[in-house]
């Protein structure tokens, strides 16, 4: 694959700004079998696209991946969404040459989203992550046990750039199980849904507040 590729995940949404991409990109649907292999399931949002990206290419990844929703201007970014993915493209060389540029989260600096912070961190449902047996299920074997307010002081990643071998040190097995709690867990059709902590609203935002500790934080036993 290319040195950089952007994966847009598409279900609802004018995505006409893609012509003003500088880097390459593909679209990443839900529920639309014809574009194979760029199409999964829709349980849980861009989340599990994510995740099935990474498995699917994961020994062919490119150097740098750009994971976005389809939306050019939303309160989850700052400005339009062309511009930071194309800042990302501009500065790949740099993002490859130096190891501490692994991963960054593109809501930073948005209206709604910067580092979780004492008050802002109290917004992250831990209690959640601790009935649905999440945490155990997914992470602990390479994580440990689950860290007092993990995320905080990180950033909230429901869009973000990662590299390819940021990536692979964890092993194809984590992000295929990680699919599968996802997919056999969630309670379908619930996106909009807050009452009940399966809901495919909450179980993608395990995985939002997530991804910095994922791709960031030390392993148990580094693969």
């Amino acid at each position: 694959m290319t040195n950089f590729l952007h994966i847009i995940s598409v279900y609802k949404g004018d995505i006409s700004w893609v012509k003003d991409l500088e880097g390459q990109y593909i679209l990443y649907y839900k529920d639309k079998p014809q574009y194979d292999p760029y199409n999964n399931v829709n349980i849980c949002g861009a989340e599990t696209n994510i995740l099935k990206f990474i498995i699917d290419f994961y020994d062919n990844l490119p150097d740098i991946c750009v994971f976005t929703h389809p939306y050019n201007i939303k309160w989850t970014h700052q400005g339009n969404l062309y511009d930071r993915v194309n800042d990302i493209y501009k500065k790949r060389d740099n993002l490859l040459l130096f190891g501490s540029l692994s991963f960054g989260s593109l809501s930073f600096g948005s209206l709604s989203h910067l580092v979780y912070d004492i008050k802002s961190n109290k917004n992250v449902k831990y209690d959640f992550m601790k009935s649905t047996n999440w945490w155990n299920e997914t992470m602990q074997e390479f994580f440990g046990d689950m860290p007092i307010d993990f995320s905080l002081g990180k950033t909230p990643a429901s869009q973000f750039y990662v590299k390819s071998d940021t990536i692979r040190r964890l092993p194809k097995e984590f992000y295929i199980n990680m699919l599968n709690f996802l997919l056999k867990k969630s309670i379908p059709g619930t996106l909009y849904n807050e009452d009940n902590p399966y809901n495919e609203f909450w179980m993608s935002r395990y995985m939002e507040w997530s991804w910095e500790f994922i791709f960031t934080s030390n392993l148990l036993n580094p693969y």
